[in-house]
């Protein structure tokens, strides 16, 4: 029997297939995450393979899963799937080509818009929340953050609550996977803006322990202390290092000499 598997891409080759569909008590096709991701399983070797022939592997999927009027339906939310991803690579592509430097809320909340009036185009309301529900948490999630990072009425400390507010309020699993990532960018964002406003400690520490909570933020301020001690270790081994160097009574046997023991004084 013919599967759809068989001489499969490079990209694709040693991997697993899962095209779980699903149909309800009368055979219609329903919307699922899982029929996104049969698509997307042999979409993702476009470049590989010519559009043609990935359809067509999709296509065997779908008769080997299902029979009418399910058969149909799903191919018909091919269909639209693929011409929406289309669309989607315009807008990226226009989006690409405009100018570099700070993201334009605007023109990010512009492009979103744009997206699922695309869905809405090609998809069923139905195939719509199956396929992008999690897409379209995280893209409120990310442009949110945006927002809070770029608002600058807002006191560093305060957005750092809020975006700890707004990291609670995403799934589990995706908060845990960008966990790290979020962490490091809001952490150097926030505390830039400190430095650049000449902010005092203690909120810098609450900056900190908004973000990371009391115990990482107390191994950040003892990582600070040890290179405030470090910088001042270097800051006058320079100095005396200079001054030796400018002492043009010494011979270069003496300066030679005394520079070694300052570097050993100091390292």
């Amino acid at each position: 029997m013919v599967t759809g598997l068989e001489d499969l891409p490079p990209s694709l080759a040693g991997t697993e297939v899962d095209c779980t569909v699903a149909t309800d008590a009368a055979g219609h096709l329903q919307a699922t995450a899982g029929l996104r991701q049969c698509f997307d399983y042999f979409l993702s070797a476009v470049g590989e393979e010519s559009p043609e022939i990935l359809m067509a592997r999709i296509r065997t999927q779908l008769r080997n899963s299902l029979r009418e009027p399910a058969l149909g339906e799903a191919e018909k939310v091919l269909a639209g799937y693929v011409a929406y991803l289309r669309g989607v690579a315009d807008i990226e592509k226009r989006q690409a080509s405009s100018a570099p430097g700070q993201w334009d809320l605007e023109k990010v909340r512009q492009q979103m818009q744009q997206v699922q009036a695309l869905r809405r185009m090609y998809l069923s309301p139905e195939v719509i929340a199956a396929f992008f529900d999690e897409d379209d948490a995280y893209d409120r999630y990310t442009l949110a953050r945006l927002e809070l990072l770029q608002d600058r009425n807002l006191p560093a400390a305060a957005r750092a609550r809020q975006l700890a507010v707004l990291d609670q309020q995403l799934p589990a699993a995706l908060r845990d996977s960008l966990k790290t990532v979020n962490q490091y960018t809001d952490l150097r964002t926030l505390t830039e803006d400190w430095k650049k406003r000449g902010g005092s400690a203690g909120e810098l520490r609450q900056i900190r322990s908004n973000l990371v909570g009391e115990e990482a933020t107390t191994r950040l301020e003892a990582l600070d202390q040890e290179n405030a001690a470090w910088d001042g270790r270097m800051a006058a081994w320079y100095g005396q290092r200079d001054a030796l160097l400018k002492n043009s009574s010494l011979s270069t046997q003496d300066r030679d000499r005394q520079l070694e023991e300052l570097r050993r004084s100091h390292f």
